[in-house]
C-alpha cells in the first residue's frame, strides 16, 4: 500500500488558520493599529498547529477514523477507506514522518465500503495480556472483527444479521466483548463478539422509522442512545431483567451459537425515551455528555440537552446551542475527547471547528483548525488519549494531523 506523507517542515507556520482571528480596521494612528493587533493576537490564539497530512491510496472517501484509547503509551489510530482499514502511529511531531503507517487490512469483497471503525481488546489465550481488535461495519451490513495483534491483520469473525448498511457502532465501556451496531435497516443490534451471537434487536413498534445513523453508550453502560434519519433520538435501557438475563445466558453459547438451550435474540420494541423535539432534520451524531446529551444534525448547530420530568411526562430541556457553519451535509460526525473538554466537528470545506467545554458556563466561540490545502469535507475526527493530538479524515482520501501547541 502506498501512502503519500507531507511534513510540516514543507509548510509555512501561517498555514493553520483560526476563525476567531479578527480583521483589523485601517487607522491613521500606527499606535492604535498596533494595540488592536496585539489585542487580537492575545484573544484569538489557535491552540493547534498543523503537523502533517497523508493521502491514502486509493484516494476515495474516508468515512471513519478513530484513535485506540486503550493503549496508554502509544498514539495509534485506524482509518477506513473503501474496503481497506489502515493502522497508523503518531510519533514525535519533529520526526521526518510524524504519522507512520503500520499495517492494513483489506476486505476481500471489493464492493465493501466501511462506514465506521471502533476499538476494543481481547484476552490472549486466557492470559492477563490484552490484544487490540477492531470492529468495522459498512454497506454490506456485516460486522467484521479484525485482530490487530498479529504481524498481519486478519478478519477472524463476521457478525451477520443486519439487512442494511451499518452506519455506526460502539463497544460497551465495561464489557469489551459487547458491541452495539446501528443500521440502515432501522434497527440496533447488541452482539457478543466472543461467540458471534446477537443478543438483542432494538426495533419495531416504537423504534426508528428510518436509518439509524449514530449510537453511543453511557459511561456506566446502563443505557444507550441512537439518532437517525427519522429525526428521532431514542434512549434505550440495557438494565431490564429480560435483557440482563439474556446477556448472562449468551456467555454459555459457543462460537457456533450453540448452548445448553437454543439461543435466540430478544426483540426490544420500546425505548426508554424518544423525542423529535431536538432537531428538525437527520440526526447524524449523538453523544453522552455526563448525564446530559450532545446531538448534531445537518442544521449548522450542535444541541446540548437533557431529559426533564414535567407534569406532561419526560420532555426535552435544551441547555445550549453551539453554532457552526458549512456543515449542512449529513454523515459528518462530531467528536469529544476523553476528558470531555473539547468538542470537534468538521465542515464541508476542510475546516474543523473546536469548542472548549472546560469552562464554568458554555461559550459559543469556535476555533477553526485547518490548512490551505485541506478543502474537502471532513467526515470524522478523533482525539488521542491525552487530547493533545487531533486527526481528521476527508472525502478526498486525506488524513490530517494537528497537535496542541
Amino acid at each position: 500500500m502506498t501512502n503519500t506523507v507531507k511534513s510540516a517542515e514543507n509548510e509555512s507556520e501561517n498555514d493553520v488558520s483560526s476563525s476567531t482571528s479578527e480583521s483589523r480596521s485601517q487607522s491613521s494612528s500606527k499606535q492604535r493599529r498596533s494595540k488592536k493587533a496585539k489585542r487580537g493576537r492575545k484573544g484569538n490564539q489557535n491552540p493547534y498547529k498543523f503537523v502533517t497530512y497523508l493521502t491514502e491510496t486509493p484516494n476515495t472517501q474516508i468515512f471513519a477514523i478513530a484513535f485506540n484509547h486503550f493503549i496508554r503509551d502509544r498514539d495509534i489510530f485506524a482509518s477506513a477507506n473503501g474496503n481497506k482499514i489502515s493502522i497508523y502511529e503518531c510519533v514525535d511531531a519533529d520526526d521526518e514522518r510524524p504519522v507512520q503507517f503500520l499495517r492494513a487490512y483489506i476486505e476481500p469483497d471489493k464492493d465493501e465500503v466501511f462506514n465506521c471503525v471502533v476499538w476494543s481488546y481481547e484476552r490472549l489465550n486466557g492470559s492477563s495480556t490484552a490484544g487490540p481488535i477492531l470492529a468495522a461495519g459498512g454497506v454490506k451490513g456485516m460486522v467484521r472483527i479484525v485482530q490487530c495483534n498479529r504481524d498481519s491483520m486478519g478478519g477472524f469473525k463476521n457478525l451477520l444479521g443486519h439487512t442494511g448498511a451499518i452506519n455506526d457502532m460502539k463497544f460497551h465501556p465495561i464489557h469489551p466483548h459487547l458491541l452495539i451496531s446501528g443500521s440502515k435497516d432501522y434497527s440496533l443490534r447488541l452482539w457478543n463478539i466472543q461467540n458471534s451471537t446477537c443478543i438483542a434487536i432494538f426495533s419495531g413498534i416504537r423504534g426508528h422509522r428510518d436509518e439509524v445513523l449514530s449510537v453511543d453508550m453511557s459511561a456506566d453502560g446502563r443505557t444507550m442512545i441512537s439518532g437517525g434519519i427519522d429525526h428521532n433520538i431514542m434512549v434505550w435501557s440495557l438494565e431490564t431483567d429480560e435483557l440482563k438475563e439474556k446477556i448472562d445466558a449468551c456467555s454459555s453459547v459457543d462460537g457456533f451459537g450453540r448452548g445448553k438451550r437454543p439461543f435466540a435474540a430478544i426483540r426490544v420494541h420500546f425505548p426508554e425515551f424518544s423525542t423529535r423535539d431536538v432537531h428538525g432534520n437527520y440526526v447524524d451524531t449523538v453523544k453522552y455528555f455526563g448525564s446530559s446529551f450532545l446531538s448534531k444534525s445537518c442544521e449548522n448547530n450542535i444541541i446540548w440537552w437533557k431529559r426533564k420530568e414535567t407534569p406532561k411526562g419526560m420532555q426535552v430541556s435544551k441547555l445550549f446551542t453551539f453554532d457552526i457553519i458549512d456543515s449542512e451535509i449529513w454523515f459528518m460526525r462530531m467528536e469529544l475527547d476523553l476528558q470531555l473538554t473539547q468538542l470537534a466537528v468538521g465542515s464541508q470545506n476542510g475546516k474543523v471547528f473546536i469548542f472548549n467545554l472546560d469552562t464554568e458556563k458554555p461559550i459559543n466561540k469556535r476555533i477553526t483548525v485547518t490548512h490551505p490545502k485541506c478543502t474537502s469535507p471532513v467526515r470524522q475526527m478523533s482525539f488521542s488519549r491525552s487530547g493533545n493530538i487531533l486527526v481528521s479524515a476527508c472525502d478526498d482520501g486525506t488524513v490530517w494531523r494537528f497537535d496542541k501547541k
